[in-house]
């Protein structure tokens, strides 16, 4: 979202990182024409605001596009922001324009291994605000962990894996989990929740102006921390936090992360293959479609 004030001086408000229950990053993008500006972010739970906060660098002298940050603490869990950026040079005042964010629930869930997660209520369905990285089923039972390429796409039972190329990868972006796992009824979600299906996904898209036409840059994390740049438009206002995790295919292999993320469905297209959902870097749409079952895909659990 850009607020373009004079032909020479831009101010963006860009959409939050770092989300948790009380905190988030605050982003913006300023170019002064090398003028000397003092930066800000307004905040508050209304497009009134209330709160100002310094932003980091607070003051620039920026030719061309300079990106800003501001990290604000002692948030309300489960709460709607507002917030803008606000930029001060000599006597002239710009802002950005208004961006809503919503905090992670009070409730975080705890996988079988102790792995707790994040939440979010959007509309009337509670999701995982992270990918899911269990290694084990809620009953204890292990999913099987399957690297090399030759055992895996000969799977017909479930088994989950982590691209090798990334160091730490699951930890960040979760395991991928062929469709066995997702449809064994030993559940690979913490118990009380569930693997997404296609029609939860179809609701959560429907509540966005457009569905899915437009409903990826309210569900993707904002920024360049993880997707690749250019991340254009993403304001992750849904607080989704949608990460490009990518997936691993049965054909050739691992697709690094940076450029999609793909989510299994709980839901069969037929008897081979299974509907997904992907979201990309510089796309808006929200994307169905199908995989064969014993791709690699990640996993958002919601509450039953």
């Amino acid at each position: 979202y850009r607020f373009k004030a004079l032909s020479s001086i831009y101010t963006t408000t860009d959409g939050v990182s770092d989300l948790s229950k009380n905190s988030a990053v605050l982003n913006g993008t300023v170019r002064t024409n090398s003028s000397s500006a003092d930066v800000y972010f307004e905040y508050g739970t209304s497009a009134i605001y209330g709160e100002t906060i310094s932003a980091t660098p607070s003051s620039i002298t920026a030719k061309s596009k300079e990106a800003i940050t501001a990290q604000i603490n002692g948030l309300v869990s489960e709460m709607v922001y507002h917030y803008r950026i606000k930029v001060v040079i000599n006597s002239e005042t710009f802002f950005g324009e208004d961006l809503t964010f919503k905090t992670f629930n009070n409730l975080t869930v705890e996988d079988v291994d102790g792995n707790s997660y994040n939440t979010v209520t959007i509309g009337t369905q509670t999701w995982m605000a992270e990918n899911l990285k269990t290694t084990r089923y809620s009953n204890g039972d292990q999913i099987p962990n399957v690297p090399y390429f030759e055992d895996w796409r000969n799977l017909n039972t479930g088994a989950r894996c982590e691209n090798t190329n990334i160091p730490d990868f699951s930890s960040t972006y979760g395991f991928y989990y062929n469709w066995f796992a997702v449809h064994d009824n030993r559940n690979v979600c913490p118990a009380g929740w569930h693997v997404s299906t296609d029609a939860e996904w179809t609701t959560l898209t429907s509540l966005y102006t457009g569905g899915n036409q437009f409903a990826a840059v309210k569900l993707k994390e904002a920024g360049t921390r993880h997707w690749s740049s250019p991340n254009p438009a993403a304001t992750n206002e849904s607080s989704f936090s949608a990460i490009p995790g990518s997936f691993r295919t049965e054909v050739t292999g691992y697709s690094d992360p940076g450029e999609q993320g793909r989510w299994w469905t709980g839901t069969e297209f037929d008897s081979n293959n299974a509907w997904h959902r992907s979201l990309w870097r510089n796309s808006s749409y929200v994307d169905i479609g199908y995989n064969i079952k014993t791709s690699g895909l990640s996993v958002r659990c919601i509450n039953d």
